[in-house]
């Protein structure tokens, strides 16, 4: 059994925090394992450490993907930590949130967990991705998955480009010219989170449209990983599943404050 860690970094100001942040959290779980440093962007230095680097075709699905062609042979029973370099900066980050990250992780490292790891959103109604159904997903800004999963998957987290071109054909403003393999709750929820209106929804507001189609396939990749491992069987562990009612409102107190700059 191996713990692998892969960060995606891609912006110059996230990324020595990020890299910091991530091996505390590796560290937490064990002081046995192996750091994968992808980086998106040609102008970071990363000095003292071992990275690769990726054109960022398809944000940092492609990145992790990359990453994941750097282990040899995956075991089943291995276990990989993924993030990227926005997780301690787009949201709340300290010793409350990388303690809820490593016991989940940790936990499952001991229960031979098989599936995939990390915060679960929901939606009140199944979304449709290519065949696969599921009201919910695990956000990728930091997740895991066990090797078995990742076998699953044939070491490949990203969609191919006929299937994203059967999600969503194009993006002109605030239009998205939806494909076949997705229905309306699908389209009805991420156009909402997309749109500027929403102060809810994505923090960019005012992006060149191919920024949103970026965007609009990370978020398709994201929503996908959970759908088909779900229907296939895979467990979804929630980061929030084992912890006592306080320091979940606790926890959503500080995410509160942070929206509105306070923390």
């Amino acid at each position: 059994m191996k713990i692998y860690g892969i960060l995606v970094v891609y912006y110059e100001k996230y990324y020595e925090k990020s890299i910091l942040e991530f091996q505390k959290l590796l560290r937490c779980i064990s002081d046995r394992y192996e750091l994968i440093i992808v980086s998106n962007n040609k102008s970071i230095s990363l000095k003292g450490f071992i990275f690769h680097y990726c054109e960022n075709e398809k944000s940092e699905f492609s990145a992790w993907d990359y990453g994941i062609s750097k282990i040899n042979n995956i075991d089943k029973d291995d276990i990989l930590i993924l993030a990227n370099d926005t997780f301690c900066q787009h949201r709340p980050w300290g010793g409350v949130e990388r303690n809820l990250f490593s016991k989940t992780f940790s936990r499952n490292l001991r229960k031979n967990f098989s599936g995939i790891a990390g915060h679960i959103n929901s939606y009140n109604h199944p979304y449709e991705i290519i065949g696969f159904s599921s009201n919910r997903w695990v956000s990728t800004y930091l997740f895991s998955l066990s090797g078995d999963a990742v076998i699953f998957l044939k070491n490949r987290l990203t969609l191919t480009e006929n299937q994203l071109i059967n999600i969503f054909k194009n993006v002109d403003g605030n239009n998205i010219y939806w494909g076949s393999a997705v229905n309306n709750v699908f389209k009805y929820n991420i156009a909402n989170w997309l749109s500027p209106d929403n102060k809810n929804g994505w923090y960019k507001k005012n992006i060149s449209d191919e920024e949103k189609k970026t965007k609009l396939s990370a978020i398709s990749n994201e929503l996908y990983l959970s759908a088909v491992l779900i229907s296939n069987g895979f467990e979804v562990k929630d980061i929030f599943s084992q912890i006592g009612l306080i320091k979940y409102i606790i926890i959503k107190i500080r995410r509160r404050l942070y929206r509105i700059n306070i923390l």
